[in-house]
């Protein structure tokens, strides 16, 4: 697996157009443009089967996450163990792949 980082949504979003993505892991946090991110992402045929993990620590997020379309929200702080967990329980077919020494 490769994993693609991006600076900002829209480079995210033309990185996922013309990618071979099997999820997007997106920071509310750091990006504020996510929750447009996702529903852009949605709303191509490119993209819309994309599993996408919003992570933020701003409470009374989810109605915003769930009509922007995201697969699922966490809440912030959150290890890389415990995403890379979610990401495994959600994309069984990653479960041979390893990033950055964690087993998905």
């Amino acid at each position: 697996m490769q994993i693609i980082e991006a600076g900002t949504a829209t480079e995210a979003f033309e990185l996922a157009q013309f990618g071979r993505l099997q999820f997007v892991v997106a920071n509310s946090d750091r990006h504020p443009d996510a929750i447009n991110l996702c529903r852009d992402l949605r709303a191509s045929t490119a993209t819309a089967a994309l599993f996408i993990l919003l992570l933020s620590s701003e409470a009374g997020q989810a109605e915003a996450v769930a009509t922007a379309g995201a697969t699922m929200l966490m809440a912030k702080p959150v290890s890389a163990e415990a995403i890379a967990a979610t990401i495994h329980r959600m994309l069984p077919n990653l479960a041979n792949d390893i990033v950055d020494g964690h087993r998905l």
